[in-house]
């Protein structure tokens, strides 16, 4: 497998400098151009009251893009180093020259096939795209970047693992354009056991699967996913079992008795008349479908959704929908086993020039999409599994001046997610607010409002709620931008009070000249608790320059 796939990026690879050397498009072409930004940043940080081993960190980030003759080289850089005292840095190297229909992927990049085969995940290494005529051909090999891994100086606490270096090889071959195409595509991912002993165990995969799109009577687009995967959780097992025994070659995947096969797919049509869009879709991920070359799915599902989009009375209501059913554990070997109505739902009512409304809600979610979402004050990473927010605007006055009262509430679920990808506590948020925003002056603007948020995990029930206020002010000829934030909230679990939280900030945006800019950022953070009090304290610079 290893060796087809570099023959033929040899051979793709050879097809692009030849493409690359046509005399008439390069004699067209200016000699020499250069764009991009450089930007650098460092931050201090200092506190009492608890620990922390991170005082000082920087960063230097640049983008490039070369063009010689025609062809372009974009190049993205990042350095960062959090901490003294760890030698490690962490850094991002990224080339991607194109020609025409000609695309080169050198460094950290993401290539994705299809969701089922590859996405999501970061390759050091190398690929090519080329899209010639109707043909569409990517290639990809290189070192994959293992989420068991975890040596950034911001996850406190965490030791970083030794692993075996794993590796990804994927080919695809398509015919078409975009909205009418057929791809075929096969992804490896192995790990090389020759690495080192680490505790962990070596694992093989091989993934292979299409998608089909068709766009027909100019209205009606059909579109389909499909993949079967075959992964070894531990290549130094033995034996075959009756899926693996005869149907793999053992040269080209490492296949035995731990070796499992599972499949996932999906079709949809849409259709769209006039204003009105309609739209259907069926998908089904089996139990244990779990590639090492995606990012994260939710398997042993089965949804249908219905969808549609449209307007009424010329915009004054839009409506964006999808609803339907999910069935999970289909296999039987889940905890827990659900049949619920799954919806999607966003609404945009605007009732007049000075009233308007937006409703949202959302209570599936396919993709594994962790932010920072807010805890007590601080924040944690969490997948969202239900969402609900109403935000109603009124404006007062003119419009040069108006102000502005906005009311929101809803709630959210949702999942925290520890280092190694799996689901830890589950909460329920609750939150309301209300803010009033207030010109004075042009470029002089103050608003304030007030919070309240509750967190519930099924044991201990949280509350945070106060107020905050803010100053915004262009100076110096309009050159400098400052504002000043300020918060305080009692932070409550159940009925005891367990203490407060005070926050001020102070930002100054300055525009030295057209293409640069210098920020100033000053933080002062005091918390109170029943057993003692924290006060930090942070200061960031931040320079940038486009060219």
């Amino acid at each position: 497998m290893c060796k087809l796939l570099s023959i033929a990026l040899a051979f793709l690879m050879s097809i692009t400098m030849a493409n690359a050397q046509n005399v008439d498009n390069i004699l067209k072409a200016k000699p020499f151009t250069a764009s991009g930004s450089l930007t650098a940043n460092t931050t201090w940080y200092g506190t009492n009251g608890i620990e922390r081993n991170a005082p000082l960190s920087y960063g230097l980030y640049g983008r490039l893009n070369l063009s010689i003759y025609g062809i372009n080289f974009p190049l993205y850089v990042s350095l960062r180093d959090h901490s003294f005292n760890y030698s490690r840095t962490f850094y991002r190297l990224k080339l991607n020259p194109s020609y025409k229909w000609i695309k080169l992927h050198i460094g950290d990049t993401r290539m994705n096939f299809n969701r089922y085969t590859l996405s999501g995940r970061t390759i050091r290494g190398a690929g090519i795209e080329l899209t010639p005529s109707i043909f569409r051909i990517k290639a990809v090999y290189g070192k994959a970047k293992d989420q068991r891994a975890y040596r950034d100086t911001l996850q406190l606490g965490i030791i970083p693992i030794d692993t075996y270096t794993r590796r990804t090889a994927g080919l695809a071959f398509g015919l078409g354009k975009e909205n009418n195409h057929l791809d075929l595509y096969a992804v490896r991912t192995w790990d090389e056991e020759s690495s080192g002993e680490t505790g962990t165990t070596p694992q093989d995969n091989l993934v292979v699967g299409s998608s089909l799109r068709l766009r027909l009577f100019r209205k009606l687009r059909l579109q389909a996913n499909v993949a079967l995967s075959a992964l070894t959780h531990n290549t130094q097992s033995f034996g075959n079992n009756s899926l693996t025994s005869e149907s793999i070659d053992q040269e080209i995947f490492n296949a035995n008795l731990s070796t499992d096969v599972s499949y996932a797919g999906d079709f949809s049509a849409s259709y769209r008349f006039r204003s009105v869009g309609l739209k259907a879709k069926i998908s089904y991920i089996q139990a244990f479908y779990d590639p090492l070359s995606i990012a994260y799915i939710n398997n042993d599902v089965l949804n249908y959704t219905l969808g549609t989009k449209f307007n009424l009375g010329r915009g004054t209501v839009l409506v964006n929908a999808d609803v339907g059913i999910q069935e999970n554990n289909l296999s039987g070997r889940k905890a827990s086993t659900s049949h619920r109505v799954i919806l999607n739902l966003l609404t945009q009512i605007k009732l007049s020039r000075a009233l308007s409304a937006s409703i949202r809600y959302a209570n599936f979610q396919q993709e594994f999409q962790a932010r920072l979402i807010q805890l007590d004050e601080l924040y944690t990473y969490a997948v969202n599994t239900s969402n609900v927010l109403v935000n109603i605007n009124y404006q007062l006055g003119d419009n040069d001046l108006p102000v502005t009262l906005r009311l929101s509430g809803g709630l959210q679920d949702f999942n925290t997610v520890a280092s190694d990808e799996i689901s830890g506590d589950s909460y329920r948020s609750y939150h309301t607010s209300i803010t009033v925003r207030m010109p004075l002056q042009e470029g002089f603007t103050i608003s304030s409002g007030l919070s309240y948020r509750n967190y519930y995990n099924g044991v201990l029930s949280r509350q945070n709620y106060g107020f905050s206020a803010s100053a915004r002010k262009r100076l110096v000829k309009k050159k400098l931008n400052a504002a000043w934030t300020t918060s305080f909230a009692y932070n409550d679990t159940g009925a005891l009070r367990i203490g407060w939280t005070l926050r001020n900030a102070l930002n100054f945006n300055y525009q030295l000249q057209e293409k640069q800019q210098l920020q100033l950022q000053l933080l002062r953070l005091d918390r109170k608790f029943a057993t003692g009090s924290i006060h930090e304290n942070r200061a960031s610079i931040n320079y940038s320059l486009r060219f």
